[in-house]
């Protein structure tokens, strides 16, 4: 890709944003790590935070616990815990350009041919502090999603999958 000395976009992504300024939303590095474009203000900025959380937790760190900022990212260090095996290794953030990734392991690496799904867990998707008219588009696009119940007070919506067969 010119311009992106040792990256190249990412061959599975589903789901999420495509393009922004003319960068994929989504690249790999020569590394093999995939880097997902963090959004602006703070979408990203708690995007950012849950995966430090998580990494915090990985480490153990003693002095973890009182540096953590579990509220900054919307869940508490017990809940980061119970996910943190099936979260993707984060390894900080790479700015390409004017944009910013967030660089995570490749989940599909090592397979030829990935199934990949996109799933959001919760009913709502757009935040608290959202205006009405980013409510409307949220509840619009969240209904377009196929939705199964998960539990009595809760839903998993399938956002995009890709399967590849040989």
């Amino acid at each position: 890709m010119s311009g992106l000395p040792g990256l190249q976009p990412y061959n599975f992504q589903v789901g999420g944003h495509s393009k922004d300024g003319g960068f994929p939303a989504s690249l790999q590095d020569s590394n093999g790590r995939f880097l997902k474009r963090l959004q602006d203000g703070e979408r990203g900025k708690r995007e950012l935070k849950f995966y430090q959380l998580i990494e915090s937790i990985r480490s153990e760190d003693p002095n973890g616990a009182e540096n953590r900022e579990a509220d900054a990212c919307g869940i508490s260090d017990n809940t980061a815990a119970l996910v943190a095996n099936w979260v993707p290794r984060s390894y900080g953030i790479q700015q390409v350009s004017d944009a910013t990734y967030l660089m995570l392991e490749d989940a599909a690496a090592g397979y030829q041919l990935p199934c990949v799904m996109d799933i959001k867990i919760g009913f709502q998707t757009w935040y608290p502090w959202a205006n009405d008219s980013s409510k409307q588009k949220y509840r619009y696009t969240s209904w377009q999603l196929i939705m199964a119940p998960v539990g009595a007070n809760s839903l998993q919506k399938l956002a995009a999958i890709q399967l590849l067969l040989p």
